[in-house]
């Protein structure tokens, strides 16, 4: 079925089965502060962008995971995140009005690597808070689907 992946203020991420709002499926609790921007790269995987300064790159499908941390904003929250026109970059806003740039090549192996790119900065891992009790698998290295490109992108001709 279609899910929602939505940031709480408190940090994690929630997932919850489209229609049933009041009742979450899973959460995600690699955040120590809120979440505060979402960027969809595919089906399985989202760039979030937190008040405490990371971008870091997260799957939700299959099973929960923080996979590592792309960049930072040196502890400036996180406002907004976007995909560059051709998709090799990913471009995020901070509180301080500092539009950052990182190289997004690195997101389809990051994200068929499960979290093995050695790019976590330590302290997230397994932070799932599953409903389930549904052993978690690595997904496979696949070619994933890539989101469709936005006709209005928010950063275009940056």
């Amino acid at each position: 079925g279609r899910k929602v992946v939505c940031g709480k203020a408190t940090g994690p991420l929630v997932v919850y089965n489209w229609g049933r709002w009041g009742d979450s499926k899973d959460r995600l609790l690699g955040h120590p502060e809120s979440v505060d921007a979402l960027l969809r790269f595919d089906d399985d995987t989202l760039v979030t962008g937190s008040s405490d300064g990371r971008v870091r790159v997260c799957r939700v499908m299959p099973g929960l995971d923080v996979l590592g941390v792309l960049g930072e904003h040196d502890g400036f929250p996180v406002e907004a995140l976007a995909f560059n026109a051709d998709r090799s970059s990913v471009l995020s806003l901070s509180h301080d009005s500092v539009v950052r740039v990182f190289d997004a090549s690195g997101l389809e192996e990051m994200a068929a690597a499960g979290g093995d790119s050695g790019d976590s900065d330590g302290s997230e891992g397994s932070n799932s808070d599953s409903d389930s009790d549904a052993p978690k698998k690595k997904p496979a290295a696949k070619r994933r689907k890539a989101a469709p490109k936005a006709e209005n992108a928010f950063f275009e001709g940056l």
